[in-house]
Order: C-alpha cells, then sequence, then structure tokens
C-alpha cells in the first residue's frame, strides 16, 4: 500500500474508479475528489480528524486525503450522540456527515491539492479504529501505515490471482475495519 499513492496518480484518468447511483465515476473524478480533500486538510492545523461519510466513493477521497496531509483518522461506525461525545475529547476535527453541532467540515469548490503525491512513511499513525464494544465499551486501536499496508498485503497474497478483473461487491460498512481492508483499501 506504501506504493497506493504512486499506482493512483499515474493511473489513466478515463479508467473506471467505482460506481455511485448506478453511473461509473472515472479515476480523474475520484481524484479531483482526493485532491480537493487533501487542500482541505492542508488549510487545517487538525492532526486528529474524525471520519464519516457513507459514500463509499467520497469516503476514499476523504481517506487519501487525510493521507496526504498528514491527519491521522478516526474511524467510527455511526454519528450517534455517545460516539460523537467520545470522539469530541480525541478529535482536533470532523470530517463528512456529523451533526451540525460538531462543525463538520468539507472541501470548498474549487479546492485543489498542491502538494506531491506522496505516501507518509510506514510508521505514520494512519488511523484510530474502534472495537466494537461488544464486552466492554469500545476500545480505541491505533493502526499505523505500515500495519495496514500488511494487512492488504496479505490479502493480495491469498486472494488477488484468483479475482482478477472482478466486480467486488461489499456488505460490510467501510467504516468498520473489515469493511475498509476489503471495500476500500484492498
Amino acid at each position: 500500500m506504501l506504493d497506493l499513492f504512486d499506482r493512483l496518480a499515474t493511473r489513466p484518468a478515463g479508467a473506471l474508479a467505482g460506481w455511485r447511483d448506478g453511473a461509473p465515476v472515472t479515476h480523474g473524478e475520484f481524484l479531483a475528489r482526493a485532491n480537493a480533500w487533501a487542500a482541505f486538510g492542508q488549510r487545517s492545523q487538525a492532526t486528529q480528524v474524525a471520519l464519516f461519510i457513507e459514500d463509499s466513493l467520497e469516503f476514499s477521497a476523504a481517506l487519501l486525503g487525510a493521507w496526504l496531509s498528514r491527519k491521522t483518522v478516526w474511524l467510527v461506525a455511526d454519528t450517534l450522540p455517545a460516539s460523537c461525545t467520545a470522539l469530541a475529547g480525541r478529535v482536533d476535527a470532523f470530517w463528512g456527515e456529523f451533526p451540525a453541532q460538531h462543525a463538520p467540515g468539507a472541501p470548498l469548490p474549487g479546492d485543489a491539492w498542491d502538494g506531491p503525491w506522496r505516501a507518509p512513511a510506514g510508521d505514520f499513525p494512519a488511523m484510530i479504529v474502534y472495537t466494537s464494544g461488544s464486552t466492554g465499551a469500545p476500545t480505541p486501536i491505533p493502526k499505523r501505515l505500515s500495519q495496514l499496508t500488511s494487512e492488504v498485503a496479505a490479502l493480495e497474497a491469498q486472494f488477488g490471482a484468483g479475482l482478477e478483473g472482478a466486480d467486488v461487491i461489499a456488505t460490510v460498512s467501510h467504516q468498520h475495519i473489515y469493511g475498509l481492508l476489503f471495500r476500500i483499501l484492498w
């Protein structure tokens, strides 16, 4: 995954990035959104951001934008009041679809990243995910970029060759670690 940024930067703009409401989204359109989120992040002094966006493509663009602008992303399963309250003491900003009282941010029209498309270092604290809380209070678990890279490499080694060119249909939300790994990062 450390080469993810290079691969994304050099992929043809007309390539298919995904589908939204039955319509194809090109890689160029996806990169424009990632660049907008990175520019938004570049303007912010926040280093810890909570991210919640239901649309997988927009979430992916925001995640890449956060990492390009060197933000640690806090991944939560929902935007319920208790979840938001728990996050409020831990993050500097809320990005995406949070309730208005948390002043969620998003890029402005015309935002464009002017920095390099470079992956953060492997030890970059890329993400904080939460345990489910099924046996107690949900616990935050930090994930370095190298850990996420290793998990994606393991998925590719196990399943990659057999899925060449296959469509991916996901049932687990990308707001959960398994959905994130299988649906977004891999």
